[in-house]
């Protein structure tokens, strides 16, 4: 063993000697990490700039705001802007410019590195201004700040304190700061139409009679030098980029191609004549960085292309580090020279978060990757004996074969080892009833459990054929399974029904067919497993689905026989009162069932999500609850979903609205609108709401309030289960003596494109 222990740490020394990160001239460590923070810097291959910290406070929802010092986290002063929210933000001149709303006011605030600020109202949100609407800062020029407000163009004079209107017939769904200006251009203002849209450009507040239509996708770009302009369209989550190029002078459309890339993968770089691409496009399952050039006729020619590490996985974004590129993957980065060549690789596991756009700020020794809700600082420090450990990278393959002979050595002993390990194994507590029977049909091998149930003692001979060992008829369809793989040298796999005195019992019965390296059988080896309890188990459980759903129609069923009138008729006040005790008997046998059946089959067909609205509002008879009202507001919005699992989910929702009214008078409202890919569904009470600690406990497994009442849990469980299936997410909201939001947040288009769907709809 104490070789085996040798070759082990031979093996593990190689690793680390020609580990792939130490091959390279610089390595990367991790440094400080920033949670819940955002940076903004205007840091440029130095240590001195000015980095704005902004930290969210989820518990107040405030932001704190501070100043860090060469990009280090300091004891700096920090500031809160109260009850304002930062709508966008940019840091221009050494000065953090925000858009802000608060208190029904759109203002700009401008806070300098002394985190001293000046705030300029600009519009009174209550004047006419949609609840939904995007705010953008685009840059500054001259003493003009260039902002977008609700798909209108502004220019704030900040000198003057006055503020301009670009206008314009159609809402800007984008607009661009040219730089350098060109041909008396300031800025291209994008209006998109389906796929294609207009470029208008603008200089002042007025509009050129000159403009362009171009291919538009959902993401969108505007470049330009001196004599060209640039536009990058991408479809979101597409692989493919779509470049157009435009002669300044003449409006005219010069060249347009794709790139094999996303626009989150690219990156560009200006001189006054040529533009240089670089981006990271997957080629034949492995991906490549490639650097070209577009030179002033428009011709696309390629500088540079490297092969980038297999066992990187998923590229994030390429962002562009002073004189370096760098290519963040789900699992590490790659640092890249300008002339294209791999200076360093580093591996981690940092979860950015997928939606949120990344920024990269180089302060010499370090860098900092940023998000909106996440910040990594990484330290570069030069790896001194990176060529040497090239040269070992070189002659891996033959150390490794070295190390492998020596590793043949000692397989003997291993595999003595594992057999005594195995013997141990298979009498371990749980693992079952196991038998090995050889080429000859002989029971060679056998557990404790198969021991005590075949009655084999000391008195009994051993390594005889296995049908000596059955003669209790209790297990002879086992004998009969083993006869059936060993004649036929195959694996099977049966349920078994073992009769033991007067209990039946399920076994989940296989053998496997065992053969040696020359593919010579070997034997049969057996494995049988007690799934009574788990069968049992899954009865009651779909058991409890149905008897869950049948107790809203039994309660009708009661009410209505309650007020039927027959009092002048004694035999039917008879038949009444045993229709009502039956009734109750159902109603306390289905309530004893407390396990939740489920199923994860999802039929998906095309629905209405106010047509299911409406379906389960007729379920509930209004004459059970007189004190609620149920309204629904439920926009009609098309979605794939599970039509019969949907209905489940909002019924039991309105259920537990109906008891938190409380037998007071109670509205419970319905709602259903579109956020971008997702469809929200909700159900508000005006009940009487619960506590923090009640709602921590909701999404626990059969919690309940109203264990009193009969309550089992269930129909929370059936609600979380049914958004599982779908791929979906389910919030509860509550608050005492309010009221309680139970929203259902489904995709319209399900995640797995494996899904076939159904042509139906609502």
């Amino acid at each position: 063993m104490k070789m085996y222990y040798l070759i082990i740490f031979l093996l593990f020394a190689a690793n680390s000697v020609y580990s792939n990160d130490r091959i390279y001239p610089y390595k990367l460590e991790i440094g400080e990490f920033y949670q819940s923070s955002e940076l903004i810097s205007n840091a440029h291959g130095d240590s001195a700039s000015v980095t704005f910290q902004i930290k969210s406070d989820f518990a107040e929802a405030d932001e704190m705001i501070s100043v860090m010092k060469s990009g280090v986290k300091t004891e700096s002063q920090s500031i809160t802007l109260q009850n304002r929210r930062i709508l966008n933000k940019k840091l221009i001149d050494g000065h953090l410019f925000m858009l802000t709303s608060s208190d029904f006011q759109f203002s700009l605030v401008i806070m300098n590195s002394n985190l001293e600020f000046n705030i300029y109202p600009i519009f009174d949100l209550r004047e006419g201004i949609p609840s939904q609407f995007n705010a953008e800062i685009l840059g500054k020029i001259d003493e003009d700040l260039l902002f977008v407000f609700a798909g209108k163009l502004y220019r704030f004079n900040l000198g003057l304190n006055s503020l301009s209107k670009i206008e314009s017939e159609s809402e800007f769904t984008q607009s661009f700061i040219l730089s350098p200006n060109v041909q008396n251009i300031e800025i291209v203002g994008v209006v998109k139409e389906r796929n294609n849209a207009d470029a208008i450009y603008i200089t002042g507040t007025e509009l050129l009679e000159s403009r362009n239509k171009f291919v538009s996708f959902d993401e969108n770009l505007v470049l330009n030098n001196k004599h060209h302009l640039y536009f990058i369209s991408s479809e979101r989550n597409s692989n493919q980029t779509f470049i157009q190029s435009i002669a300044l002078e003449s409006f005219a459309t010069l060249s347009a191609f794709w790139v094999n890339t996303s626009m989150r993968l690219l990156n560009f770089d200006f001189d006054d004549e040529n533009l240089q691409m670089s981006y990271v496009t997957n080629q034949s399952d492995k991906y490549e960085f490639v650097i070209s050039t577009i030179n002033a006729n428009n011709n696309l020619t390629e500088v540079s292309r490297i092969e980038l590490p297999s066992y990187m996985l998923f590229p994030r974004a390429l962002l562009k580090s002073l004189d370096s590129y760098v290519v963040l993957f789900a699992n590490g980065i790659v640092m890249i020279d300008s002339f294209g060549k791999i200076i360093s690789v580093a591996s981690f596991n940092i979860k950015f978060p997928e939606n949120e756009e990344l920024q990269i700020y180089d302060y010499g020794n370090h860098f900092i990757i940023s998000s909106n809700s996440l910040s990594v600082a990484f330290n570069i420090k030069e790896n001194n004996l990176w060529l040497f450990n090239r040269v070992v990278e070189g002659v891996k393959e033959y150390l490794v074969a070295f190390l492998f002979i020596f590793t043949l050595i000692i397989f003997v002993q291993l595999y003595r080892h594992q057999r005594r390990l195995f013997r141990e194994m298979i009498d371990l507590p749980g693992i079952g009833f196991m038998i090995f029977i050889d080429n000859k049909g002989r029971l060679v091998l056998y557990n404790a459990l198969a021991r005590d149930a075949l009655g084999i003692t000391k008195a009994i001979p051993k390594r005889k054929y296995f049908e000596f060992y059955f003669k209790n008829e209790s297990y002879k369809e086992i004998s009969s399974l083993l006869n059936s793989s060993f004649e036929s040298r195959s694996n099977l796999t049966e349920r078994i029904n073992i009769e033991i005195g007067a209990d039946s019992r399920e076994w989940m019965c296989k053998t496997i067919i065992l053969r040696n390296i020359a593919g010579r059988f070997r034997g049969v080896f057996f494995t049988g497993v007690d799934i009574t309890e788990q069968l049992q188990r899954k009865r009651i459980s779909n058991w409890a689905q149905i008897a869950h759903d049948m107790q809203t129609n039994l309660s009708t069923i009661k009410l209505n026989a309650e007020q039927i009138e027959c009092d002048d008729f004694p035999d039917m006040v008879k038949k009444k009162t045993r229709i009502l005790h039956q009734v109750k008997l159902l109603i306390h046998r289905v309530r004893d069932i407390v396990t939740v059946g489920r199923s994860d089959k999802v039929d998906y067909s095309k629905h209405d999500i106010n047509v299911i609205c409406n379906e389960v509002l007729s379920e509930f008879d209004d004459t059970m609850f007189p004190n609620v009202t149920i309204e629904n507001h439920a926009a009609s919005i098309m979605f794939y979903c599970d039509k019969a699992k949907i209905i489940r989910a909002i019924r039991n929702a309105i259920e537990n609205s109906i008891k938190a009214t409380d037998n007071r008078n109670g509205l419970i409202q319905i709602n259903a609108i579109r956020n971008n890919a997702n469809i929200e569904i909700s159900i508000k009470d005006n009940g009487k709401g619960m506590t923090p600690e009640t709602l921590a406990k909701m999404m626990i497994p059969y919690f309940t309030t109203g264990r009193k009442t009969g309550g089992s849990g269930i129909g929370t469980m059936i609600m979380q289960h049914v958004v599982e299936l779908h791929g979906g997410k389910l919030e509860i909201n509550s608050e005492i003596g309010v009221g309680t939001e139970c929203k259902f947040i489904f995709p319209i288009i399900p995640p797995k494109t494996s899904i076939k769907f159904h042509d139906r709809s609502e």
